[in-house]
């Protein structure tokens, strides 16, 4: 009785075993793939953002291309107002001179 028994517990932990060693080595090929999607995962996004500002650049290019306003500051789409911004480092380089002349 007691061999029948032990032989049967002994089986049963082996099979309880094999199961954990096959749950154990699907969780690490899982890792794994998990790990080589989330590589090629961020390849693709670096890829899809490049080509993203890529399209907004020849877009932008384009469009100030085709502008019909003979007025520059108004010219650029992307909102840059050239004769602003010299305007005010203009201003900028005014006042440092000021300062530093007293």
């Amino acid at each position: 009785m007691e061999s029948k028994e032990r032989n049967r517990t002994k089986s049963s932990i082996d099979e309880l075993q094999a199961r954990g060693d096959l749950f154990t080595r699907q969780l690490i090929n899982e890792k794994q793939r998990m790990g080589q999607l989330q590589v090629k995962l961020d390849d693709v996004n670096d890829k899809i953002a490049a080509l993203r500002d890529s399209n907004k650049r020849k877009a932008m290019c384009l469009l100030n291309k085709y502008t019909t306003t003979p007025n520059d500051a108004y010219h650029r789409v992307d909102g840059v107002n050239p004769t602003m911004l010299a305007e005010n480092n203009q201003k900028k380089i005014v006042k440092k001179i000021r300062e530093q002349t007293g």
